[in-house]
């Protein structure tokens, strides 16, 4: 008797991730495909956001499902153009909040993203912690982007912001500040 129910069980496991498999690939084709209605490609688009901010592979595959957040269509190109032109004494500070969950998956893709130019990363912490640099810059390094990951640029940089989907802002600074100054909001 306890073969079989285990035995059903397997089966049902078995039908609910096949399901589940089939329903995710035909999403994916359905929201790859160009002639559907608008309704239906939004609502695809809202019930499967990552299928289609994917890109459809190539050497940013990986780093564009880390982004997926983003909800923006390639977001490893569009980080890259907005840093590709620092000089090599120039930096990219990155700053988040280590209690979000994704922020260490985030900034390593950023600094991958971002590589050979140098990246710094900046944990604004908590409210109960002080912030702190988990990447120091190297002596002489020169920041002239500010990423904001999921928290809001401090108001004397904010108008400047440009959004990179919902959870990035990228600020271009021109003098350098206090690494506190960054975590202010």
């Amino acid at each position: 008797m306890r073969k079989k129910l285990r035995l059903a069980t397997l089966l049902k496991i078995g039908a609910v991730l096949l399901i589940g498999s089939v329903t995710f690939a035909g999403a994916e084709f359905l929201i790859s495909q160009d002639g559907l209605p608008m309704p239906l490609k939004e609502k695809l688009n809202e019930l499967f956001p990552y299928l289609a901010a994917r890109s459809p592979g190539g050497p940013s595959a990986s780093s564009e499902i880390f982004l997926g957040f983003t909800y923006l269509p390639n977001p490893s190109e569009r980080l890259l153009e907005l840093t590709r032109d620092l000089k090599p004494d120039e930096t990219l500070l990155f700053v988040g909040a280590s209690d979000e969950p994704s922020f260490t998956q985030t900034f390593l893709t950023v600094t991958y993203i971002n590589w050979p130019r140098k990246t710094v990363v900046l944990d604004c912490g908590t409210a109960a912690s002080s912030p702190q640099l988990i990447y120091p810059p190297a002596n002489g390094a020169k920041i002239k982007r500010v990423l904001f990951y999921r928290l809001p640029p401090p108001p004397a940089l904010a108008q400047s912001a440009q959004a990179l989907g919902q959870h990035l802002k990228v600020v271009s600074v021109s003098e350098q500040m206090e690494w506190t100054f960054y975590c202010s909001q």
